[in-house]
């Protein structure tokens, strides 16, 4: 955590690297927990929850709204926060999801994206862009170990994740409940021959999962302050949690929390010069890839069945729309600077992103995948006009050459669409793109110190 990360000591003393493995345990057994709720679910719905990040945030701000700005004692707050995710939130995306029973992946994935983007929009519009100090609520009271200290509240927090991690194991191998939780994804009908409804065991899943999140968000919230964008992406590391556990196993899964921790903050004392600075908060996705690259994908959940895009049969359209079809366009193109006014920037922005949104539609049209690093893409064609353009190439040119620069991109993260689909590509394709984010944006290579990008007008 952020008060107990020195700098101090050379790179070869490893008595050094004591604070930052402690800080790393306590992050990291909060990454394995919210792993757990993230597996949990998976394993009893067979939807993975790109939300869970945006639900944990969700709950510490609740939690915040409750015991810091009205004065509610936190044990109660807490509980009250996590007995609601547990419930409501649990119900609703139980409802949600069965609704989706069926959909191809892609669907699945860009509804739990939309979640996540409507519970973040509604934080923003509630509590404002502004990040918020969040005081410690536990004894920041301690000892020194080695020089380090080592505070309650990092202790509890490790505590309170490993007995969660115990408690959820135990109850999924030992009650009846849980047993059928273990077996509902894999076989709905057989499981109701236990007496166990699936419904109802999805419910049970969703809740634990979302109860979960609350806590890991309500810990994690005092390293960070509350920022809507940082505690959901800090959530969302657990992935790299998930992945050493194989999407599967919990025991693995906190474990691999462990590991993800450990790893990105000893990261921060060794990488400390840009463009590596970006690394060591990427790790967990770095450890996300990876996994995804050298597992077999049969030994993944649902990876030896991936559902396909299948294209309808329609019969293409005549001629004549075609026709009608451009010249509908072209004469809205005509008549549109005209007819808008002072809002002409506004459309013209708009067409911008029409583009953007129809090659992304035309991706998932002719292969059936999802991609979720296309504002990489974006962001890579921007800054390469952009360099091309201050260094004297006309402005066609370096559009094209800004088009062909992100093609080797693209091959690149083709190579995972080859043997992943679904889900795992999409976990794939979103670790590109906050890796991408992270490393790449801050350096002269894109935007700069000064995240800017600066294109001028074509000249007509």
């Amino acid at each position: 955590m952020r008060d107990v990360l020195p700098r101090g000591g050379g790179a070869g003393d490893l008595s050094g690297l004591l604070p930052f493995v402690v800080s790393g345990l306590v992050s990291g057994s909060l990454y394995g927990l919210a792993g757990l709720g993230l597996v949990l679910t998976y394993r009893t719905s067979g939807v993975f929850n790109f939300a869970h990040g945006a639900i944990a945030a969700a709950a510490a701000f609740s939690f915040y709204f409750l015991h810091y700005d009205n004065g509610v004692p936190w044990p109660i707050a807490a509980l009250l926060v996590i007995g609601f995710f547990a419930t409501f939130v649990g119900w609703f995306l139980e409802r949600l999801t069965r609704a989706l029973a069926g959909a191809p992946d892609t669907v699945v994935v860009v509804a739990t994206i939309g979640l996540m983007l409507g519970v973040e929009g509604f934080l923003y519009q509630q509590f404002g862009l502004q990040t918020r100090t969040f005081p410690n609520f536990l004894p920041e009271s301690g000892f020194v170990l080695q020089g380090v200290t080592i505070t309650w509240a990092q202790i509890i927090s490790f505590l309170i994740a490993g007995l969660g991690a115990a408690v959820l194991f135990l109850f999924l191998q030992r009650s009846r409940l849980g047993v059928a939780m273990r077996a509902v994804v894999d076989n709905p009908s057989l499981a109701s021959l236990s007496g166990e409804r699936a419904n109802r065991v999805r419910l049970s899943g969703w809740c634990l999962g979302a109860g979960v999140a609350a806590v890991a968000g309500i810990l994690l919230a005092p390293s960070i302050n509350l920022d809507v964008n940082l505690l959901t992406l800090l959530v969302v590391q657990a992935f790299g949690a998930c992945a050493i556990g194989r999407f599967s196993s919990l025991p693995l899964t906190f474990v691999g929390g462990l590991v993800v921790g450990v790893l990105a903050s000893v990261l921060t004392r060794y990488l400390t010069t840009a463009p590596f600075t970006g690394l060591a908060p990427s790790a967990p996705f770095l450890v996300l890839i990876a996994v995804l690259l050298v597992v077999p994908v049969r030994k993944l959940p649902g990876g030896a069945a991936v559902r396909r895009f299948i294209a309808t049969d329609r019969p293409p359209a005549s001629p004549r729309r075609r026709v009608g079809a451009a010249v509908v366009v072209a004469l809205v193109v005509l008549i549109l600077p005209s007819v808008v006014g002072f809002k002409l920037p506004v459309w013209t922005t708009g067409l911008g992103y029409l583009v953007v949104f129809s090659s992304l539609s035309l991706l998932t049209w002719a292969s059936g995948q999802l991609s979720l690093c296309h504002a990489a893409f974006l962001a890579i064609g921007v800054t390469s006009m952009s360099h091309l353009t201050s260094a004297g190439v006309p402005w066609l040119p370096a559009l094209l050459l800004a088009g062909l620069s992100v093609v080797p991109v693209g091959a690149l993260v083709a190579i995972p669409a080859i043997r992943l689909s679904g889900i795992y590509l999409g976990l794939v394709t979103l670790g590109f793109g906050i890796l991408t984010q992270n490393v790449f944006y801050g350096t002269e290579l894109m935007f700069g110190a000064s995240l800017n990008a600066t294109i001028p007008r074509p000249v007509l």
